[in-house]
């Protein structure tokens, strides 16, 4: 598996698609790349905001994969930690 950088993970999300495979794909990455969780939720979170409705729903679907396939918990802490964040300062990503 390709190295871990924000460059490389920009990447991986600006190519990200709505296909189950395109999500599962980058999903893994994430997963194998688990102990830069705070990254990556950082720059996923960086990313949705600016992204039109339709890749928003894409993040969040990739979210969902990565949560559900997670087997440690790094990036359910960090989307968590996150949420908490947005709630106390009552931001939203749309």
């Amino acid at each position: 598996m390709a190295g871990f950088n924000e460059d490389a993970l920009k990447k991986k999300l600006d190519d990200l698609n709505m296909s189950q495979q395109s999500i599962q794909t980058v999903s893994l990455w994430l997963i194998h790349h688990k102990k830069h969780a705070h990254t990556v939720v950082n720059v996923w979170y960086r990313e949705l905001v600016t992204a039109s409705d339709s890749r928003k729903l894409t993040f969040m679907y990739l979210a969902n994969d990565v949560i559900q396939n997670s087997k440690k918990k790094e990036y359910n802490r960090e989307f968590w930690e996150l949420g908490k964040f947005l709630t106390t300062w009552g931001v939203a990503a749309g």
